[in-house]
């Protein structure tokens, strides 16, 4: 049994049966911008730029199309900004090459993953811009088959597949490029559509997109379920900046596929009604507004990510801080107290009672010697049935690493399922419980006992 602490010594913490060591300050994982890869700050920096850039595109298209630009200005015009856009990105994305293959002592494998990943995204803007020129001049009036105009992008699609083939499988998985399939697929059914080929609707044109909507929108039902656990527990266990943007995050994806669910929808009412030569109730500003209203919700999303950067360089960013911490992460005094008060009172068991393949009490032993009977078998009355083979328990791996066995119990709450290892960096890093948050006094290994709910506790 440990002594009582003295005020002036350092606070102990339990490390075997009868053994104390003084309690040792655990650092907090901290998050600074060199902790990020350049590439990541380089595209956050740039995003507001960017989706400015397109949202001012977005205004042009719709007053062009509107009427309220008059006929006579040029097609190229209301495109400048998207070239602009595209040329920003292609400049950064060069940069980030150059980086990547002037880097000195850079893995050779790692190195030429990252050219080719910047790679990818330079060739298929390039196929973007290619496009775009194809698509002015058939606005202007020069004749062009919509199955030439999508071409290009088909052909950089294609190339980035061959690209990402290239890249080291050991080093980096393969980055997939189906967002980028999708939309070379749904351009050519849409091109398709207009040029009288393809008898569907435009709904069934629009599928590729349908789809690409359907899976953020799948994301974000999966986001709702865990933003509000991580806002409970982001004042004591999580940087509150990290889970607000988490929020945030949730509410851009959600803004982004009602509006691009509405946009879609509209337009295609509105040129299946053209197409059969009915009257559209659909103005072109029923399109518009939602594609306006998502760019600048984007931008705003954008001026928060830079604004999250801007604030790690100030403040660095804490994603686990130490459960229990106080100020500039020590263990607060309350969590002193309680391990030494636990610690003051711990007896360390011989055997425990298996209630279930994860939890674990002391075993009864009082008035045993009395009645000759089985120290345990009033708990196994309790607990499971006693034939209940152990292999329940031998099978089982830890659920935190998913490897080692799970042979340690917290003590004394009595919960298992990990292995000793894992619940030995718990308590040294002052982490409670996982499951019922109770402090963690000991970590106790265990070994079955063949045929029987009974497990014995290996010495210290």
């Amino acid at each position: 049994m440990a002594q009582e602490p003295n005020s002036n010594a350092a606070p102990l913490m339990p490390v075997g049966e009868g053994h104390t060591a003084p309690l040792q300050q655990q650092p907090n994982v901290v998050i600074t911008l060199n902790h990020l890869p350049r590439y990541f700050k380089l595209d956050v920096f740039s995003w507001p730029a960017i989706t400015t850039l397109q949202l001012i595109f977005a205004v042009l298209l719709w007053n062009k199309i509107d009427g309220t630009i008059p006929a006579s200005e040029s097609w190229a015009n209301v495109f400048i900004p998207s070239f602009v856009s595209d040329g920003l990105i292609i400049l950064g994305k060069l940069v980030l090459i150059y980086d990547a293959h002037t880097q000195a002592n850079a893995v050779p494998q790692i190195q030429q993953n990252a050219i080719l990943a910047h790679l990818q995204i330079v060739v298929f803007k390039i196929g973007e811009v290619v496009s775009k020129i194809l698509i002015i001049a058939r606005l202007n009036g020069f004749f062009l088959d919509m199955r030439v105009v999508v071409t290009p992008i088909l052909a950089v699609t294609i190339l980035q597949v061959l690209i990402s083939g290239k890249r080291h499988r050991e080093f980096e998985g393969k980055k997939p490029t189906g967002g980028n399939l999708f939309a070379a697929i749904g351009a050519i059914l849409i091109a398709l559509r207009i040029e009288g080929h393809l008898s569907s609707t435009w709904q069934t044109a629009f599928a590729p997109i349908w789809l690409v909507i359907a899976t953020f929108a799948l994301l974000c039902a999966m986001m709702s379920c865990f933003v509000p656990c991580l806002a409970s527990v982001s004042a004591r266990s999580i940087d509150g900046r990290l889970v607000g943007f988490l929020c945030f995050t949730w509410a851009f994806l959600v803004t982004g596929v009602v509006c691009s669910c509405i946009a879609l929808a509209r337009l295609g009412s509105r040129l299946e009604d053209e197409y059969n030569g009915d009257v559209s109730s659909v103005t072109v500003r029923d399109i518009f507004v939602p594609i306006v209203v998502l760019l600048a919700w984007a931008i705003a999303f954008a001026l928060g990510w830079a604004g999250l950067l801007l604030s790690i360089a100030s403040n660095p960013l804490q994603p686990l801080p130490n459960t229990g911490a106080g100020a500039n992460g020590q263990p607060s005094s309350a969590l002193i107290q309680s391990i030494n008060s636990h610690m003051a009172s711990f007896v360390r068991p011989t055997a425990l009672v298996r209630m279930s393949s994860t939890y674990f009490r002391r075993a009864d032993t009082h008035d045993v010697a009395a009645n000759g009977t089985d120290p345990v078998a009033r708990d196994l009355e309790a607990g499971l049935d006693a034939d209940t083979d152990d292999e329940r328990l031998r099978g089982k791996t830890c659920y935190i690493c998913c490897e080692a066995p799970s042979n340690g119990v917290l003590m004394e709450c009595g919960h298992g399922g990990l292995c000793v290892t894992c619940g030995k960096n718990l308590r040294d890093r002052y982490h409670p419980c996982p499951i019922c948050r109770e402090v963690i006094v000991e970590v106790l290994t265990i070994e079955p006992v063949e045929g029987s709910n009974v497990v014995m506790v290996a010495k210290a």
